[in-house]
């Protein structure tokens, strides 16, 4: 068997490869701007190249196009793009410069313009079809320098595998890969077979792989590059490289180490895994590995720095002069452009909520090293300035108590140089901190405080956030504390971890066989101050995902449900929502208000005023949820009501209409029947929305009104009660139906949920799946959402469960 080069043809024994060389002049960009066609230096390797590995899953989702949406952003960033499941064809606005049939597939080549026609960005496709009936599961690489040849190499299990497609660039040939379904028994036939095509030549092989890479086998002399974290949102690692080029500084041959790293989801439920260099760790004086989380909210993510790094790259950089161990920051955020960007800077952060993102990234990540600034946004929002002294010595607790290796660095917050009030609770706050730090260290825990001393030329123009310089100071003060602590002999070899049990989700609920965990299903990301709620807009039974800001403006997600273990791409809706002047995010619900099973938008107050807006089959596409206000007004009895008390809609009786419900705290709850829309006056515009008083709930006492959740349970219809434990557990009582007179009645089923570590606010009972049972949700603050589907049997219904 041969393969076939430009260059040369050489004897390949027991393996057959078609090898094709690129033609320049057909691959040349048409346009009326003359592209510059870049070649890669003959002696690049591996680690000169940024690779990025990525399953799209389909080329398209919805009304997605992911290789406009997903792949360009991916092509501007990197010099190889190696894609799974790759749709049916390449990019649509690519042009084919020739098709060639490989005993592999068909081979598309294309010169695609991710710029502009006066200003051509070329990179170029090359896309094998493996998949020719169900034109999906292809295979295909974009790479920003013309290559020297490509080919396609043989499965690894003849006529039941996938084989794989290649291109050269320089010294390295560059492999796109996808394992069998459910194991990837094939991968290491694949990889025998790509060493052996490749010849003398270095190569790197990239791809889901469909197995954990702790279970593959791959060729001797060859090192596998993986993440250490799920790759896929359902919990998986999957996604990784195999290379022959074995960049580490362990092996001593070169100056530098190649990693893997995820990065942000986009249109698939797999993440993109890229390449990073970082340098070889000096000779320094700190002898102990160091694994270090930078945690806090914004300005440990970098906000306003002009690198988006702030304190993280310099305090890197001065700990790897210092170390000669291992040096490692991590975190499940990526920001900034240095070269280890890992990080839990959560933007807007209070410490009670940065305490919560630690309940998940602190047991999973187990540092060695934190370096902790928190408190600006308790100062900012004036939220219980009193207690913030307290709540950071619970954080330090929480710290030290998932990671007892850890030694904690706690620094001073910056002051702010626009709001003396705010300031003031500043300076009160640092004061505070030597007595709260000293309690630690007097407990013999290994805590240190430390002063940047920064001052009003340190603070940027927003008056918060640090200037560049500002940033350099606080890492000069890490740095030290470092040094201090390892003068003490406080620093300790960290311990082994899993940093991917918090990765694939939110938190893991165990064996409980009543919820079916199907991890996070929706990924992106908003700020803390925006609002998540769900609702039918289609009528399929599945709810869509609908996130509030805080001026009244929303979007919504479609929701085409699971798809076995996994979740389909939620598809962006387009809408144009009603405006009401005076109107907050958290004044925006979602309810059935009519008859027509399609969500409506309800502007609520305090004062028990309810504005309806309902579906509108005659307003263009964007503009028909919501897009009916009607003029005939609500009849609702309410009168003013404390902020204590939560507005819930939630169908009671089972007539298909969501009733308005007061829940108080202690869980009495008051309940306004709804009779939908009774006519007026011609046309029904002028109809009245009748809500009729019914009656008051008595639940059982709770300790805060969000504790309580109205939803449908069993697929009976009516809204069940459920009352949340501390923890995230779940307590419910069964809506048997309304008795004479009007009543509700309710019976106690007990236990539904165990407690797993979910804080209560976060949780919602939404039907997602379309199977009229609610179903377990917790949205996180910024907007992730992690499911457990409703597996409660009929018989599960019938009894108590203490």
């Amino acid at each position: 068997m041969f393969i076939f080069s430009c260059r040369l043809t050489r004897l390949v024994l027991s393996l057959a490869t078609y090898f094709i060389p690129f033609n320049l002049s057909v691959g040349a960009y048409k346009s009326s701007a003359t592209p510059s066609v870049t070649l890669l230096s003959p002696t690049a390797i591996i680690e000169q190249v940024s690779l990025v590995t990525y399953n799209m899953q389909g080329g398209s989702a919805g009304n997605v196009d992911k290789w406009n949406a997903d792949v360009l952003p991916l092509s501007l960033t990197h010099d190889v793009v190696a894609l799974q499941e790759a749709g049916s064809a390449p990019p649509a606005s690519s042009v084919e410069v020739g098709r060639y049939n490989t005993p592999e597939g068909t081979v598309r080549v294309t010169s695609w313009n991710i710029g502009t026609g006066s200003r051509v960005n070329v990179r170029y496709v090359y896309f094998l079809t493996t998949d020719p009936t169900g034109n999906r599961v292809n295979l295909a690489l974009v790479t920003k320098h013309v290559p020297d040849n490509w080919q396609t190499v043989p499965p690894g299990i003849t006529g039941v595998s996938r084989g794989a497609l290649g291109v050269q660039l320089g010294a390295a040939w560059y492999y796109t890969l996808h394992g069998l379904s459910g194991n990837g028994n094939d991968d290491a036939n694949l990889l025998h077979n790509i060493e052996a095509a490749s010849g003398i030549s270095f190569w790197v092989a990239m791809g889901d792989y469909n197995r954990n890479p702790s279970t593959l086998q791959i060729p001797p002399g060859s090192k596998l590059y993986n993440t250490g974290q799920a790759t896929q949102q359902s919990g998986g690692e999957l996604d990784y490289l195999v290379s022959n080029d074995i960049i580490d500084c362990e092996h001593g041959a070169k100056d530098k180490e190649l990693r893997a790293r995820t990065m942000g989801a986009k249109s698939s439920d797999h993440y993109p895994v890229e390449t990073f260099v970082v340098p070889c760790r000096k000779t320094g004086t700190i002898k102990t590995s160091l694994r270090v989380m930078p945690l806090g909210a914004s300005i440990t993510q970098g906000l306003r720095s002009s690198d988006g790094n702030g304190y993280r790259a310099n305090l890197y950089k001065g700990l790897d002069d210092l170390t000669s161990g291992s040096l490692d920051f991590v975190g499940r955020k990526q920001d900034g452009t240095a070269s280890d960007p890992d990080n839990e800077g959560y933007v807007g952060a209070r410490i009670d909520q940065i305490a919560a993102k630690g309940d998940c990234a602190l047991p999973a990540y187990k540092p060695n090293l934190v370096t902790i600034i928190a408190g600006t946004n308790d100062m900012a929002q004036n939220f219980q300035v009193a207690g913030a002294g307290a709540r950071l010595g619970k954080l330090i607790d929480e710290v030290l108590r998932y990671s007892p290796r850890a030694t904690v660095l706690v620094e001073k917050i910056p002051p702010n140089t626009i709001d003396d009030a705010i300031n003031r609770r500043i300076t009160a706050y640092n004061n505070s901190l030597p007595v709260i730090i000293q309690a630690h260290s007097n407990a013999g825990q290994y805590v240190l405080l430390l002063d940047p001393a920064l001052g009003p030329a340190d603070v940027g123009p927003d008056h918060i956030h640090p200037t560049d310089d500002g940033y350099a100071k606080i890492a000069d003060k890490f740095l030290e504390g470092t040094q201090r602590a390892a003068a003490l002999g406080w620093l300790r070899d960290p311990e082994a971890n899993n940093p991917s049990q918090c990765l694939s989700s939110i938190v893991k609920r165990g064996n409980d066989k009543r919820w079916e965990d199907h991890g996070i299903i929706f990924s992106q990301q908003f700020p803390p101050s925006f609002r998540f709620r769900f609702g039918d807009v289609n009528k399929d039974g599945r709810a869509e995902y609908f996130v509030f800001d805080t001026r009244q403006g929303f979007r919504f997600w479609w929701n085409a449900g699971p798809t076995g273990a996994k979740w389909k791409p939620w598809g962006l809706g387009t809408t144009r929502p009603p405006r009401k002047p005076g109107l907050v995010g958290n004044q925006l619900r979602l309810a059935q208000l009519d008859d027509d099973g399609r969500v409506d938008l309800a502007a609520v107050d305090l004062q028990g005023h309810l504005t309806p807006y309902t579906w509108d089959d005659k307003k263009p596409v964007g503009q028909k949820l919501g897009g009916r206000a009607h003029t005939g007004g609500v009849y609702l009895k309410v009168k003013p009501f404390p902020a204590t008390t939560d507005i819930v809609f939630a169908d009671l009786d089972g007539d298909g209409l969501d009733d308005y419900l007061l829940v108080e705290p202690r869980g009495r709850t008051k309940m306004f029947d709804n009779h939908g829309f009774v006519p007026i006056g011609v046309p029904r515009l002028a109809d009245r929305l009748d809500f009729l008083e019914a009656e008051a709930l008595l639940a059982e006492p709770g300790k805060f009104v969000r504790e309580y959740r109205y939803a449908d349970l069993n697929g009976d219809k009516r809204a069940d009660r459920i009352l949340l434990t501390a923890h995230g557990g779940a307590h419910a009582w069964l809506n048997t139906g309304v008795r004479p007179g009007g009543l509700v009645s309710w019976r106690n089923i007990g236990q539904i949920a165990t407690d797993k570590n979910v804080p209560p606010k976060d949780v919602q009972f939404v039907d997602i799946d379309g199977d009229g049972k609610a179903d377990f949700l917790r949205v996180g603050w910024t907007g992730i959402v992690h499911a457990w589907l409703n597996k409660l049997s009929p018989s599960y219904f019938n009894t108590y469960h203490p």
